[in-house]
């Protein structure tokens, strides 16, 4: 059977997601803040500081508000965003550098500092960490030997010490939060994993067809290929649950999950879609019905032979091209055939039936 569970929960995933929305409320909370500070660090400064004050706030608040509204419109993939956070924080990180070099003074460490532990919180994939980390640290290092006295030998080491500080707060922040993400993605792919098939039978669940249609459909059209629906309800559950017990009643229905198995290709989706009546996705043209029926139907027969009990299946068949493309009306359609079949097969018997009599 085609694989129902594909890329469902995986640690990429859910890290990357996480890292998106991380950045969309970063880059806007650091738009405001840069905005803000560069209003006040001029009204705050003589006016001949005033161009560079503004450019060093400004242009970085241009850049992360690009990055705003390029989260806005969806133009960021969400693996993509660990690496945006870093290249932002690193642009930010400079724009520091350069007021620490032009003031001579490095009380600005403290905001380096921060970039430094928002790093270990935003930048989830771990290269990306690391990177930028270690670029941060770079400039960390060329602030605090750019802006503090040689010869105030302790002010320097109290810089070197905070930023060595703030380096293991993002690294322990890093790995307690990107360990975390990927635990839950871990539980969340063992969850669908189990609710993807259907305990009972071994065939997918709804929830597995849903999963996995999308990408049938995605193979259908790159193949220019029709998707067809069987839609199979097994004949006499009711005799076999009335007369040896809800137990083999279940027997039945894995029989007859096995027989359509056996019958179905590689390729092929198959779903127990409620009760004992199942249902098969697959790409290309549909199978012969007539035939395809009777071979299953001999198969659960073999299967069930111990059951003791008159056993097959209905079968029923629906193609897209019969719909407007929706999973629901394929097989609904498939459904509606199944019971045109066996309506038709019970007015032979009927009719098989009186000629019998007539000719006693």
């Amino acid at each position: 059977m085609v694989n129902v569970d594909q890329d469902a929960g995986s640690d990429d995933t859910i890290v990357d997601d996480t890292a998106l929305v991380d950045l969309g409320w970063l880059a806007l909370t650091m738009v405001l803040l840069l905005t803000v500070y560069g209003v006040v660090d001029v009204l705050s400064h003589p006016p001949q500081d005033t161009v560079w004050r503004l450019a060093t706030s400004l242009i970085p608040a241009a850049v992360v508000l690009v990055l705003v509204l390029l989260c806005r419109f969806g133009r960021i993939r969400s693996r993509d965003a660990g690496l945006i956070t870093g290249l932002g924080t690193i642009v930010v990180a400079l724009s520091v550098l350069y007021t620490l070099v032009r003031t001579g003074g490095p009380n600005e460490m403290v905001y380096l500092n921060v970039l430094v532990v928002m790093v270990g919180a935003c930048a989830m994939r771990r290269w990306v960490f690391a990177g930028s980390l270690f670029v941060l640290f770079l400039i960390g290092l060329a602030a605090v030997f750019l802006t503090t006295d040689p010869g105030a030998v302790a002010r320097r080491d109290d810089w070197l010490i905070a930023l060595v500080v703030s380096i293991a707060a993002s690294l322990i922040l890093h790995r307690s939060r990107v360990g975390g993400l990927r635990e839950l993605g871990r539980a969340k792919a063992e969850i669908e994993r189990v609710a993807a098939f259907d305990p009972l039978t071994g065939a997918a669940s709804r929830y597995g067809l849903s999963l996995g249609y999308p990408w049938m459909v995605a193979q259908a059209t790159r193949q220019e290929s029709e998707i067809f629906a069987l839609f199979a309800d097994v004949d006499g559950l009711k005799a076999v649950n009335d007369q040896q017990g809800h137990d083999s009643g279940d027997l039945l229905i894995q029989a007859a999950a096995t027989a359509l198995i056996r019958h179905c290709r590689a390729s092929d989706l198959v779903v127990r879609w409620g009760g004992d009546e199942f249902v098969v996705i697959g790409i290309g043209p549909a199978p012969d019905t007539n035939r395809f029926e009777n071979d299953a139907a001999a198969t659960l027969r073999e299967l069930a032979a111990g059951l003791g009990a008159s056993t097959g299946l209905s079968v029923g068949i629906a193609s897209s091209s019969q719909t407007d493309g929706t999973l629901e009306d394929l097989v609904a359609l498939a459904d509606e055939d199944m019971l045109d079949r066996r309506r038709a097969r019970g007015h032979r018997s009927a009719r098989q039936a009186e000629g019998d009599v007539t000719t006693s």
